[in-house]
């Protein structure tokens, strides 16, 4: 079958494991001392469920509770009042900025009713499906009908820095309007910048005796903007339907957007502009017992294509020619650890396809990157290291035909390779290709500067292997050949220490290293270019070659 989908709906509280019969959390004071809360699957039970996902690709995904209080340090807002809303506008957020549905916005709006909306600001109580209302796109943390009364309020701040902020709205001490007991609820959505993804916490949901309680009557979940049904994407994984593992007590759930589509999107080039090693990924999930996926991926002729598959789920990986055949290489068992197949090269034009089996047993998510053009680096899928020149990894440059400005158009070979710079031991990498016939080889070593920021260097070696005329690495019989055709030309060869007229000199220079090989040879290497490599703990670092 192809990758999983369903369109996002509501979820009851027949789909997901409910408590054990009379179990529940602990409810602690009105007001509680709070910091940073957190709490693993030895705590609770395991959160490794899933909803989703919708038509662009954004799952709910019940994780380890987390939750970063944030009443003493953000800025209190809508106290003691029902039925109103705030917007913090681009002034306000200094640089914070969302996407979600491929909209970007700069302003947020936020209701006392725990409703995040997008373009304006909505105060109704009474919530619903995410359907046909609101209007605007919206974020649902636990919509149903709030008052901030008696020390109740929605706080909001922005932490982290530069790319990385994210802006917590946090509903602290509110309560069920008409509630007849003391207890207040506290939650927080937090909207993340760097993925643009959405995480409910969900500190204390609980009211003794109210129907309401722990989102019984209440809305979680996204959608974009519009009031058409059949037109309107959403992701809705609760309509009045806690607790359940998506919203309670204790409890944290992250919306974030994966691929849906069963062919891997379009290539889009990497930094630098015009690069032409390409990566895309994609997200699955074995959703069902024994759930086989198919992924498709088309490949012009002449490029190569490697794919790295991870997953926890146990099962098998299969790589697939156009004409059905498994590729030298193209199979592997998953065992927990991340499993790469490559295509040689040069692939045949046409349609690769990628098997994907889990055990009749599990079912869990996976994780596909396909690289056109590049490599994965080996150390990291327990090869030999690269951390020193002399153990560079050997690189292979591919021809294409690039028609991505600036570059020009034409044949021309180009490598690239995504590695890690795992540290403190993993300090450097290296790789060595070949470059021109008068430069042997150009290596590039990235010795880390910040764990975001890995510094390239891009070296030639100028170490010649004097009487290889032909440029193979060896000294032997062919280089006489080459040398003997070219006698009395002004044309040099390559690895001539006398580059002018072929003649006896260059025998000379043949006989006294007849038999050596590049291993023989001091590397002397000469910087030739630098500049700040793809951060974030993995990077694709790219060259290009004259054809």
């Amino acid at each position: 079958m192809s990758l999983p989908y369903r369109r996002g709906g509501a979820a009851v509280r027949s789909l997901w494991p409910c408590r054990k019969a009379g179990r529940r959390l602990s409810k602690g004071p009105r007001r509680r001392d709070r910091g940073r809360i957190k709490l693993g699957a030895e705590t609770l039970e395991s959160r490794e469920m899933l909803f989703g996902p919708d038509a662009f690709g954004y799952t709910a995904t019940a994780i380890d509770f987390d939750f970063e209080d944030i009443s003493a340090t953000g800025v209190a807002t809508l106290s003691g009042i029902d039925d109103s809303f705030v917007t913090l506008g681009p002034a306000v957020l200094e640089g914070f900025d969302f996407s979600l549905y491929e909209q970007d916005y700069t302003s947020v709006s936020y209701s006392s009713n725990g409703l995040i909306t997008f373009d304006a600001g909505v105060t109704d109580w009474s919530n619903t499906d995410l359907t046909t209302f609101p209007s605007q796109a919206a974020i649902a943390p636990l919509w149903d009908d709030l008052v901030t009364f008696d020390g109740g309020a929605v706080y909001w701040d922005v932490r982290g820095d530069a790319d990385d902020q994210r802006l917590i709205i946090q509903w602290d001490n509110v309560a069920y309007i008409n509630n007849a007991s003391d207890d207040r609820i506290t939650f927080q959505a937090v909207l993340s910048e760097i993925d643009d993804s959405v995480r409910f916490n969900y500190l204390d949901i609980t009211t003794v005796g109210d129907s309401r309680s722990e989102g019984a009557s209440a809305t979680v979940g996204i959608k974009d903007a519009g009031s058409t049904a059949a037109l309107v994407d959403q992701l809705v994984p609760s309509v009045n339907a806690g607790p359940n593992e998506f919203v309670g007590p204790l409890q944290s759930t992250l919306i974030s957007r994966a691929s849906t589509d069963p062919v891997l999107p379009n290539f889009e080039p990497i930094d630098p502009l015009g690069s032409l090693v390409y990566g895309s990924e994609v997200r699955g999930v074995f959703e069902t017992l024994g759930d086989d996926d198919t992924i498709t991926i088309d490949v012009a002729q002449g490029q190569d294509l490697a794919v790295l598959v991870e997953t926890e789920t146990p099962g098998a990986a299969v790589l697939r020619d156009p004409f059905g055949e498994i590729v030298p290489g193209g199979a592997a068992v998953l065992l927990g650890e991340p499993a790469l197949l490559t295509t040689p090269a040069p692939t045949v034009d046409g349609v690769y396809t990628l098997e994907l089996f889990a055990n009749p047993e599990f079912s869990g998510v996976y994780d596909v990157t396909a690289l056109l053009n590049a490599d994965f680096e080996r150390e990291t899928f327990g090869g030999v290291a690269n951390d020193l020149l002399g153990a560079a990894e050997d690189l292979e440059f591919v021809v294409v035909s690039p028609s991505v400005d600036p570059l020009p158009v034409g044949p021309i070979r180009r490598t690239g390779v995504m590695g890690e710079l795992a540290g403190p031991t993993d300090q450097e990498d290296w790789y060595r290709f070949s470059l021109s016939e008068d430069q042997s080889s150009t290596t590039v070593v990235t010795p880390l500067d910040g764990p975001e920021t890995p510094l390239v260097e891009l070296y030639v070696d100028t170490a010649m292997l004097p009487g290889d005329f032909n440029a193979d690495g060896v000294v032997d019989l062919i280089d006489y050949t080459v040398m003997y055709d070219s006698m009395g030309s002004a044309t040099p060869m390559p690895n001539d220490p006398t580059p002018a007229q072929v003649g006896s000199d260059d025998y000379d220079t043949w006989i006294a290293n007849f038999g050596l090989t590049t291993a023989d040879i001091t590397p002397q290497l000469e910087l030739v270019a630098a500049g700040i490599g793809v951060g974030d703990g993995q990077r694709i670092v790219d060259f290009v070659a004259p054809a």
